[in-house]
This record gives structure tokens, sequence and C-alpha cells, in this order.
């Protein structure tokens, strides 16, 4: 037991040390209250996470750990419904943005364990707190690229309004909120919640949601897909 301590314990001072002394360089976050900011890191599973979810609980308490001198966070971990293959580690930051957030060096080096491969980071700044709808037996996450000669400012009434008939979906889950990644402002990602996945695939017959789905894929591409989420 003292050996697993002292293992866990270099371990987050050999984090805690690349954090200090890294130089990735991230942009501010205005402090305005009226978004949300979530990591979202996406790899493929390990065969040991794939096997015991539960092992991102380790890394994940170091993670809430590093953040949490910034702001709290709660931290949430979970497999592709659909591939039974994708990893996710789902970070919802509480209160103020933090100006500063761990490098995404750091965030790898400590979900290391749980990936095959590059482990994908992204910083969302949603329009909202997605906490409930982590709590759905289904949480969607729908990617989106903005296509060329179109921006973000020409799709937020679209993704607005399909929010808003999302919520009157499938609303039990909390409502469904959406937003750019930092680093690159043409992608967008929602997040919702169901009862299932085939409860999401009966939601497209709805005459309503099939208008609105045809206008946003003018000016967009994208691709869904689902996982159940675990808090850590």
């Amino acid at each position: 037991m003292l050996n697993i301590f002292l293992k866990a314990s270099f371990f987050i001072l050999g984090v805690l040390f690349l954090l200090a002394f890294s130089v990735e360089a991230f942009p501010l976050i205005p402090r305005d209250g009226s978004s949300t900011l979530v990591t979202l890191a996406t790899f493929n599973a390990s065969d040991a996470f794939l096997a015991n979810q539960s092992i991102a609980n380790g890394p994940l308490g170091a993670l809430t750990l590093i953040e949490g001198g910034r702001s709290k966070i709660d931290t949430y971990y979970g497999i592709q419904i659909e591939d039974g293959k994708t990893g996710y580690v789902l970070a919802v930051f509480k209160g103020n943005h933090p100006t500063e957030r761990a490098p995404n060096a750091v965030i790898k080096k400590l979900l290391a364990k749980l990936a095959k491969g590059d482990i994908l980071v992204e910083h969302i700044k949603l329009n909202g707190d997605p906490t409930p709808v982590t709590a759905a037996p289904a949480t969607e996450i729908i990617s989106i690229d903005i296509l060329p000669g179109h921006t973000l400012d020409d799709a937020t009434a679209l993704f607005n309004q399909l929010a808003r008939r999302l919520n009157e979906i499938t609303g039990k889950w909390g409502q469904p909120h959406w937003g750019p990644v930092i680093e690159d402002s043409t992608k967008v990602h929602f997040l919702l919640g169901w009862d299932s996945v085939e409860a999401d695939n009966e939601s497209l017959d709805d005459p309503e949601l099939q208008e609105i789905f045809a206008q946003v894929l003018q000016i967009v591409s994208g691709f869904s897909r689902h996982a159940d989420f675990t808090q850590h």
C-alpha cells in the first residue's frame, strides 16, 4: 500500500512539474459568465480502459487536483456506444472560466494509460452548463465543421433553432448546449442527452427537426456519436 501511495505521489509531482514549466500558450477566455468551458478528450481506448473503465479515476483525480487550483471542475469518462472502442473524457469547469488551463501535454500525459495512440484534446466554449446531459443513458456529441465561405455568425441563429427544437424533444435530460472549439472557431460541438441511441434515431422523423437540419446542412458538415458517461 505504501509503495502504491509513493508511486501515485511521484506521478502527480511529475505532472505538476511539467505544468509549471510548460511554455504552451492558450487564449484568454472572457469572464463574462455567459458560457461554460468544457475540455473534451477523444482517443482510441486502450485494452486496459476497455476492460475496466474505472481506471480513469486515478488520472481524473490528478486532473481535478491540477485544475482545481484555478476553477472547480467535474470530470466524466466513457466509451462510445456505437463502436465500443472510442474513449472520451469530459471536464466541465464550474463558475468563472480560468484564465489559464492545464496544457494539452499535461492532459495527454495524465490520460496516456486510457488511450491507444494519440489523444485529441479540445476546449469548447458552450453556451450553458452541460452537466445534466451527462447523466443521460446516451449523451450525444455532435461535431460540426462550418463549411468554407461561412462563419460562426452565419450559423448561430440556426444552431439556436436546432438546440431549441432538440430541447423540446429530449429536454428531460437537460437543455442541449453548443459552442465553438476555442482553438478553431470553425468547429462546433453540441452536447445533449437521450434515453437511448434508438430514441435519438426516432427523433429524426420529426418534421420541424428535418426542416432545421436541411438548412443547417447547407452551411456545415458533421457527425454524431453517443457515450454513456460516468462521473469521476
